[in-house]
């Protein structure tokens, strides 16, 4: 059976972002996903998974997989701006909400000085993501 807009797909991948792996499957676990209704799988993921078969190993390379780096998305703050509690060091998790009460999700990626900058694209924004998948089952 191939995969279609409508199938249950179990594989295995491995993701990797200038040679390094970011992220992966457990050993000996699968993810599962139906097809179409998936949500948190990069765009053009899915897409490379239709007409494929249990027990096929590929790989797929997607550019700009989370999207491309939004200048809009990336602020620079005094420190005061802050709450006084809050760790700001690279690579911490600042929450905030919009103007609609909305969660944000911010990553501190620079500190210099008082000058906090603080970045709301997706970590892998603007990157080349390269999957290596084994299909189980369909």
């Amino acid at each position: 059976m191939t995969i279609h807009e409508k199938s249950v797909v179990k594989f295995e991948y491995i993701l990797k972002i200038d040679d390094n792996i970011v992220e992966r499957t457990a050993e000996g676990k699968t993810k599962t996903i139906l097809m179409g209704h998936e949500k948190g799988l990069p765009p053009g993921l899915e897409p490379s998974l239709l007409g494929r078969s249990a027990g096929e190993t590929f790989t797929t390379m997607l550019a700009n997989g989370y999207g491309v780096v939004d200048a809009s998305k990336i602020q620079t703050a005094p420190r005061s701006s802050f709450p006084t509690t809050m760790k700001l060091e690279l690579g911490e998790r600042v929450y905030s909400q919009d103007e609609m009460g909305n969660p944000i999700l911010w990553r501190v990626t620079g500190v210099d000085g008082d000058a906090i900058t603080v970045d709301a694209n997706h970590e892998h924004a603007g990157k080349t993501l390269l999957y290596e998948i084994k299909i189980h089952s369909v």
